[in-house]
């Protein structure tokens, strides 16, 4: 028995097989789950890691084999466009933080803190965030980056 959906996947492209490792997915997964996984992979990914994931429980007890619940997960792809972050490097550059690595740092907090906001944050929103963020000279969290 499968690990949910954690197999190695084969897929193919124009310069050959490329091998990659599919994250846990499966119905288990509530929304917000499901949402950030699909925002990380994208569109197609997680579409193809879904087909992959079910396939791979086909073997297993009927629960998880329960058509209904892996075509909701199909469903959230073809209806849900993973958002773009409302922000960019130039916002952090016009706060007045230098070009630099910490730009990209301050970014990835920023973003960490929208995505377990489950993408609600508006543009205003996360401009205030990305002030705060440099004015407390913060990175990724758990990690204090000095400005």
């Amino acid at each position: 028995m499968m690990a949910p959906a954690r197999a190695k996947i084969r897929t193919l492209s124009s310069s050959g097989g490329v091998m990659v490792t599919a994250p846990p997915l499966g119905p288990e997964l509530d929304l917000r789950a499901r949402r950030r996984l699909l925002y990380r992979l994208g569109t197609a990914a997680f579409r193809d890691a879904v087909l992959l994931a079910w396939a791979a429980v086909h073997g297993e007890a009927p629960d998880r084999r329960r058509p209904e619940a892996w075509l909701a997960l199909l469903e959230l792809a073809a209806s849900w466009p993973p958002p773009t972050l409302p922000a960019s490097g130039q916002d952090v550059v016009g706060l007045g933080v230098a070009r630099g690595p910490r730009v990209g740092r301050l970014l990835q907090a920023l973003e960490s803190w929208w995505i377990d906001g489950d993408f609600a944050a508006d543009r205003a929103a996360c401009l205030a965030r990305l002030g705060e963020l440099a004015a407390a000279g913060a990175g990724p969290p758990g990690v204090t980056h000095s400005p």
